[in-house]
C-alpha cells in the first residue's frame, strides 16, 4: 500500500512539473514575439533626423573657401614679385649698359710707395717735394719722400710699331714695301693690317694698298 502511495506522488510531481515547463515556455515565447511599439519607432526615426541634421549644419573641418583666398593671394603676391624682378633685370641691363658707356681715364703710371703699397694713376702735377696723381676714384697727393719707383704704364690695347724704317723696292711697273712691326701694347694684335700710301712732290696721293 505504501509503494502504491510512493508512486503516485512521484507520477503527480512529475506531472506538475511538465505543466509548469509548458506555461513557462510559452510566457517566454510570448515575450519573445512582442512587437516593437509604435512610439519606439519614433523615437529611433527622429534620433537618425538629429544625427543627418547635425552632419548637414555642420562646417568641413578644413575650411575650403578659405584655402581658395589664400592661394589666389598667393598667386597675386607672386605675380608681383615676378613684376619685380623683370623690372629689376631691365635696370640692371640699362645700368650695365650705362656703366659701359662711362669712359675711364687711362691710367699711364703705375706708383710704388715706400710701404708697399701700388698707386695707378696719372700724375698731373708733380714739384720737388710732392706730387697729384689722379686715380680712378679721385686725386691723391703723394709726397715724393714716400715714393720708391715711378712705371709707365702701356695702355690695355694692342700698339703696333715699325721696326726701323720700311725698305722701298722699287721695280719698273710696281714697288713692294717691306718691314718688320712689332706689338708693344698690353693686348695681343691678331690680323694686324698695314696700310701703304704713296704721295707725290706736290702732297698729292698716287696710290695706296694695304697687307696683312
Amino acid at each position: 500500500m505504501k509503494i502504491k502511495q510512493v508512486l503516485a506522488y512521484i507520477i503527480l510531481c512529475s506531472f506538475s512539473l511538465s505543466l509548469f515547463g509548458c506555461f513557462g515556455g510559452g510566457k517566454k515565447k510570448e515575450q519573445a514575439e512582442e512587437p516593437i511599439k509604435d512610439t519606439e519607432l519614433i523615437d529611433m526615426e527622429t534620433e537618425d533626423s538629429k544625427e543627418d541634421s547635425f552632419f548637414d549644419s555642420s562646417e568641413p573641418f578644413y575650411p575650403l573657401q578659405e584655402t581658395i583666398d589664400d592661394i589666389q593671394l598667393e598667386m597675386s603676391e607672386l605675380r608681383a614679385k615676378i613684376l619685380d624682378y623683370e623690372s629689376r633685370i631691365k635696370n640692371q641691363d640699362n645700368s650695365l649698359e650705362t656703366l659701359h658707356k662711362i669712359q675711364f681715364p687711362h691710367l699711364t703710371h703705375e706708383i710704388e710707395l715706400t710701404n708697399g703699397t701700388l698707386v695707378n694713376g696719372n700724375i698731373i702735377q708733380e714739384n720737388s717735394d710732392r706730387m697729384i696723381v689722379k686715380t680712378q676714384i679721385g686725386q691723391l697727393t703723394i709726397d715724393k719722400a714716400n715714393v720708391a719707383t715711378i712705371k709707365n704704364i702701356s695702355p690695355n690695347f694692342p700698339e703696333v710699331e715699325f721696326q726701323g724704317d720700311a725698305i722701298d723696292e722699287i721695280y719698273p711697273n710696281h714697288r713692294i714695301f717691306s718691314g718688320v712691326v712689332y706689338n708693344d701694347g698690353f693686348r695681343r694684335a691678331d690680323f694686324v693690317r698695314v696700310i701703304y700710301k704713296l704721295w707725290s712732290e706736290r702732297t698729292e696721293l698716287i696710290g695706296i694698298d694695304s697687307s696683312f
